[in-house]
C-alpha cells in the first residue's frame, strides 16, 4: 500500500495542478526540458494572478 497524503500534501493536489497544467501546456507543443522551467513559472505566475487587476499585473511584471 503507497503513501497518499503527508500532512496538507497529497496525491489530488498533484493530480488538480496536472489537470489544469496539461491543457495549458498543450497550446505550446512540444516544449523542451530545459525551458519548462520557464514555461512553470509563466504558469504559476498566471494562475497566482489571475485576480489582479491588469495595470497591477503589469506592475509586477515590470518590477520583476
Amino acid at each position: 500500500m503507497g503513501e497518499y497524503a503527508r500532512g496538507d500534501v497529497h496525491v489530488n493536489n498533484c493530480e488538480n495542478r496536472a489537470s489544469l497544467l496539461k491543457p495549458w501546456l498543450a497550446v505550446y507543443r512540444g516544449i523542451s526540458k530545459d525551458n519548462l522551467g520557464i514555461y512553470l513559472s509563466l504558469f504559476r505566475f498566471q494562475r497566482t494572478t489571475s485576480q489582479l487587476p491588469s495595470l497591477q499585473r503589469l506592475k509586477l511584471i515590470v518590477k520583476a
